[in-house]
């Protein structure tokens, strides 16, 4: 019997900048071979990403 597997990151589109300099925050679902991405409708400075953690560093 085989499993599929799931899979959720949070990622920074760092080419997509505003005049502020947010980046927005991106989303990508894997189930199996299957990718679903989508936007958070959030954004924050690149410097506080912690890309490592898939989150912001700080409070």
């Amino acid at each position: 019997m085989q499993t599929d597997r799931m899979k959720v990151l949070l990622y920074l589109k760092k080419s997509g900048l505003d005049r502020s300099g947010q980046a927005p925050i991106m989303g990508r679902i894997t189930y199996g071979r299957t990718i679903a991405q989508f936007s958070c409708k959030l954004s924050c400075d690149p410097k506080l990403w912690n890309a490592r953690e898939s989150r912001l560093n700080g409070k």
